[in-house]
Protein backbone atom coordinates (compact mmCIF):
# COMPACT_ATOMS: atom_id res chain seq x y z
CA UNK A 1 0.00 0.00 0.00
CA UNK A 2 2.89 2.40 0.70
CA UNK A 3 4.16 1.82 -2.84
CA UNK A 4 0.70 2.44 -4.31
CA UNK A 5 0.34 5.74 -2.44
CA UNK A 6 3.79 6.89 -3.51
CA UNK A 7 2.86 6.18 -7.14
CA UNK A 8 -0.37 8.19 -6.70
CA UNK A 9 1.55 11.21 -5.38
CA UNK A 10 4.08 11.06 -8.20
CA UNK A 11 1.26 10.73 -10.71
CA UNK A 12 -0.35 13.92 -9.39
CA UNK A 13 2.70 15.97 -10.30
CA UNK A 14 3.00 14.43 -13.75
CA UNK A 15 -0.72 14.76 -14.52
CA UNK A 16 -1.48 18.22 -13.09
CA UNK A 17 0.68 20.15 -15.58
CA UNK A 18 -1.52 18.80 -18.37
CA UNK A 19 -4.81 19.78 -16.72
CA UNK A 20 -6.31 22.88 -18.36
CA UNK A 21 -7.48 25.75 -16.19
CA UNK A 22 -4.90 25.35 -13.43
CA UNK A 23 -2.40 27.74 -14.98
CA UNK A 24 0.41 25.23 -15.46
CA UNK A 25 0.52 25.74 -19.24
CA UNK A 26 1.07 29.45 -18.70
CA UNK A 27 3.77 28.84 -16.13
CA UNK A 28 5.68 26.48 -18.39
CA UNK A 29 5.13 28.11 -21.80
CA UNK A 30 7.91 28.82 -24.26
CA UNK A 31 7.83 32.47 -23.13
CA UNK A 32 8.69 31.72 -19.50
CA UNK A 33 12.13 33.30 -19.82
CA UNK A 34 10.98 36.68 -21.13
CA UNK A 35 12.01 39.65 -18.96
CA UNK A 36 8.40 40.80 -18.60
CA UNK A 37 7.23 37.48 -17.11
CA UNK A 38 10.29 37.32 -14.86
CA UNK A 39 9.35 40.77 -13.53
CA UNK A 40 5.73 39.69 -12.98
CA UNK A 41 6.92 36.57 -11.16
CA UNK A 42 9.16 38.64 -8.89
CA UNK A 43 6.32 41.06 -8.12
CA UNK A 44 3.96 38.19 -7.30
CA UNK A 45 6.49 36.68 -4.91
CA UNK A 46 6.98 40.03 -3.17
CA UNK A 47 3.20 40.29 -2.63
CA UNK A 48 2.85 36.80 -1.14
CA UNK A 49 0.35 36.82 1.69
CA UNK A 50 1.88 36.59 5.15
CA UNK A 51 -1.07 34.74 6.71
CA UNK A 52 -2.21 31.48 5.14
CA UNK A 53 -4.67 28.70 5.86
CA UNK A 54 -5.49 25.30 4.41
CA UNK A 55 -5.04 21.73 5.51
CA UNK A 56 -3.73 18.24 4.91
CA UNK A 57 -5.22 14.84 4.24
CA UNK A 58 -2.91 12.07 5.37
CA UNK A 59 -2.74 8.29 5.25
CA UNK A 60 -0.58 5.62 6.83
CA UNK A 61 -0.67 1.95 5.88
CA UNK A 62 0.87 -1.05 7.60
CA UNK A 63 -0.03 -3.06 10.66
CA UNK A 64 -1.77 0.10 11.85
CA UNK A 65 -3.80 1.90 9.16
CA UNK A 66 -4.88 5.50 9.47
CA UNK A 67 -6.62 8.41 7.76
CA UNK A 68 -6.22 11.93 9.17
CA UNK A 69 -7.51 15.45 8.57
CA UNK A 70 -5.51 18.51 9.64
CA UNK A 71 -6.82 22.04 9.03
CA UNK A 72 -4.14 24.66 9.68
CA UNK A 73 -3.34 28.35 9.91
CA UNK A 74 0.13 29.81 9.62
CA UNK A 75 2.31 32.88 9.15
CA UNK A 76 5.18 33.51 6.71
CA UNK A 77 8.08 35.29 8.36
CA UNK A 78 9.90 35.40 5.02
CA UNK A 79 9.80 33.67 1.65
CA UNK A 80 11.74 30.78 3.24
CA UNK A 81 10.48 30.49 6.83
CA UNK A 82 6.92 29.91 8.04
CA UNK A 83 5.22 28.52 11.13
CA UNK A 84 1.75 27.75 12.35
CA UNK A 85 -0.67 25.50 14.18
CA UNK A 86 -2.83 22.55 13.13
CA UNK A 87 -5.87 20.80 14.51
CA UNK A 88 -5.60 17.04 14.01
CA UNK A 89 -8.31 14.38 13.75
CA UNK A 90 -7.28 10.77 13.10
CA UNK A 91 -9.23 7.57 12.56
CA UNK A 92 -7.30 4.32 12.52
CA UNK A 93 -7.90 0.59 12.50
CA UNK A 94 -5.83 -2.51 13.08
CA UNK A 95 -6.58 -6.18 12.51
CA UNK A 96 -5.82 -8.27 15.58
CA UNK A 97 -5.22 -12.01 15.19
CA UNK A 98 -4.90 -13.65 18.62
CA UNK A 99 -3.28 -17.04 19.06
CA UNK A 100 -6.57 -18.38 20.36
CA UNK A 101 -10.01 -17.08 19.46
CA UNK A 102 -11.42 -15.09 16.57
CA UNK A 103 -9.66 -12.20 14.93
CA UNK A 104 -11.11 -8.71 15.36
CA UNK A 105 -10.46 -5.07 14.51
CA UNK A 106 -9.14 -2.48 16.94
CA UNK A 107 -10.41 1.01 16.07
CA UNK A 108 -8.99 4.26 17.33
CA UNK A 109 -10.00 7.93 17.16
CA UNK A 110 -7.67 10.73 18.13
CA UNK A 111 -7.78 14.52 18.40
CA UNK A 112 -4.95 16.90 19.08
CA UNK A 113 -2.87 19.78 17.85
CA UNK A 114 0.42 20.51 16.09
CA UNK A 115 2.88 23.37 16.13
CA UNK A 116 5.01 23.38 12.98
CA UNK A 117 8.05 25.19 11.59
CA UNK A 118 8.80 25.01 7.87
CA UNK A 119 11.86 26.03 5.85
CA UNK A 120 11.90 26.29 2.05
CA UNK A 121 15.49 26.27 0.75
CA UNK A 122 13.94 26.75 -2.70
CA UNK A 123 10.26 27.58 -3.44
CA UNK A 124 9.39 24.06 -4.63
CA UNK A 125 10.85 22.04 -1.73
CA UNK A 126 10.55 22.26 2.03
CA UNK A 127 11.72 20.65 5.24
CA UNK A 128 9.46 20.71 8.26
CA UNK A 129 9.38 19.89 11.97
CA UNK A 130 6.14 19.38 13.90
CA UNK A 131 5.50 18.87 17.59
CA UNK A 132 2.13 17.26 18.25
CA UNK A 133 0.18 16.03 21.25
CA UNK A 134 -2.80 13.78 20.57
CA UNK A 135 -5.32 11.92 22.71
CA UNK A 136 -6.31 8.45 21.54
CA UNK A 137 -9.41 6.50 22.43
CA UNK A 138 -9.52 2.86 21.32
CA UNK A 139 -12.43 0.48 20.93
CA UNK A 140 -13.20 -3.04 19.73
CA UNK A 141 -16.45 -4.91 19.20
CA UNK A 142 -16.06 -6.16 22.76
CA UNK A 143 -15.06 -3.06 24.71
CA UNK A 144 -13.91 0.56 24.76
CA UNK A 145 -10.71 1.65 26.48
CA UNK A 146 -9.89 4.95 28.17
CA UNK A 147 -8.02 7.85 26.59
CA UNK A 148 -4.25 7.90 26.17
CA UNK A 149 -2.15 10.99 25.46
CA UNK A 150 0.75 10.60 23.02
CA UNK A 151 3.42 13.18 22.09
CA UNK A 152 5.02 13.16 18.63
CA UNK A 153 7.96 14.98 17.07
CA UNK A 154 7.75 14.72 13.29
CA UNK A 155 10.61 15.52 10.92
CA UNK A 156 10.17 15.43 7.18
CA UNK A 157 10.02 17.24 3.89
CA UNK A 158 8.07 17.56 0.70
CA UNK A 159 7.21 19.29 -2.55
CA UNK A 160 5.14 22.45 -3.01
CA UNK A 161 3.54 23.50 -6.29
CA UNK A 162 2.08 26.97 -6.93
CA UNK A 163 -1.25 26.58 -8.75
CA UNK A 164 -2.21 30.25 -8.70
CA UNK A 165 -1.04 33.28 -6.80
CA UNK A 166 -1.10 32.41 -3.07
CA UNK A 167 -2.55 28.93 -3.78
CA UNK A 168 -0.26 25.93 -3.31
CA UNK A 169 -0.53 22.16 -3.57
CA UNK A 170 1.74 20.33 -1.10
CA UNK A 171 2.79 16.71 -0.72
CA UNK A 172 5.22 15.37 1.86
CA UNK A 173 6.47 12.57 4.04
CA UNK A 174 7.49 12.62 7.70
CA UNK A 175 8.49 10.29 10.54
CA UNK A 176 8.07 10.48 14.29
CA UNK A 177 11.45 10.56 16.03
CA UNK A 178 10.11 10.43 19.62
CA UNK A 179 8.59 6.94 19.26
CA UNK A 180 6.73 7.26 22.56
CA UNK A 181 5.85 3.97 24.28
CA UNK A 182 2.14 4.82 24.06
CA UNK A 183 2.28 5.48 20.31
CA UNK A 184 0.16 3.02 18.32
CA UNK A 185 2.67 3.13 15.45
CA UNK A 186 5.82 1.14 14.82
CA UNK A 187 9.05 3.10 15.24
CA UNK A 188 9.77 5.43 12.31
CA UNK A 189 6.55 4.63 10.48
CA UNK A 190 6.34 6.96 7.44
CA UNK A 191 3.38 9.37 7.34
CA UNK A 192 2.23 10.70 3.96
CA UNK A 193 0.38 14.03 3.63
CA UNK A 194 -1.24 15.84 0.71
CA UNK A 195 -2.86 19.23 1.14
CA UNK A 196 -3.36 22.80 0.00
CA UNK A 197 -2.63 26.23 1.45
CA UNK A 198 -4.03 29.60 0.42
CA UNK A 199 -2.93 33.09 1.37
CA UNK A 200 -5.42 35.34 3.17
Amino acid sequence: MKTIFAVIILSIFFILPAVPGLGFNDLYSDHMDTPLLKLKSANAASKMSKVFTGGDIGVTFGKFNEVRLSPLIGYRFSDKVSAGVKFVYRHSWEKITPQFGEEYYLNSDAVGGNIFLQYNPVPEFYVKSEYSYQTYKQSTTQSTSGSTGVPFLFLGGGYSKMIKKNLYLNAGIKVDVLNNLNSPFDNYTPFFDVGMTVGL
